[in-house]
């Protein structure tokens, strides 16, 4: 090969690595549910572009961070990845713009699954014997009838 560098290129031939044909990372069936489960949450509903360009994410890091596969979980168990993508909401303007940093934030499905032994929907805090509905700590009922 002539070249007009004063360096000349030096002819050593390196393989190509092998090009291997890996399927796609996810099904179309797996995604067409994360979509649809991007679209049906109950706090908030994204759309069609939102759930489209998120739904490979939200499969990504359910994989990563343990959570079973959507076909696999329950309606409670969907409840509380949803509560766990809206976990930290608060001064968040533009819910589209915000959406794939919560999903990326998802945390290990082991610390969110309920514990063994522990009252659905419990979050391990004691109720008020009084008034069942409040959690004793905070029963304003209870604390406005204690004399001061």
């Amino acid at each position: 090969m002539d070249t007009s560098s004063p360096y000349p290129l030096t002819t050593v031939s390196r393989p190509h690595p092998p090009q291997t044909e890996e399927g796609p990372e996810f099904l179309p069936e797996e995604i067409r549910q994360a979509e649809v489960f991007l679209q049906q949450m109950k706090r908030w509903q994204a759309g069609a572009a939102t759930a489209r360009k998120c739904a490979p994410r939200l499969l990504r890091v359910m994989r990563t961070q343990g959570w079973p596969a959507l076909a696999d979980l329950d309606d409670e168990a969907r409840s509380k990845l949803e509560a766990e993508i809206f976990r930290n909401t608060g001064g968040a303007r533009s819910w589209v713009k915000c959406l794939p940093g919560w999903i990326e934030d998802l945390r290990l499905y082991d610390r969110v699954r309920a514990r063994k032994g522990a009252e659905p929907g419990s979050d391990g805090r004691e109720r008020c014997p009084e008034h069942p509905s409040r959690y004793r700590v905070s029963c304003v009922i209870c604390a406005m009838a204690v004399p001061v």
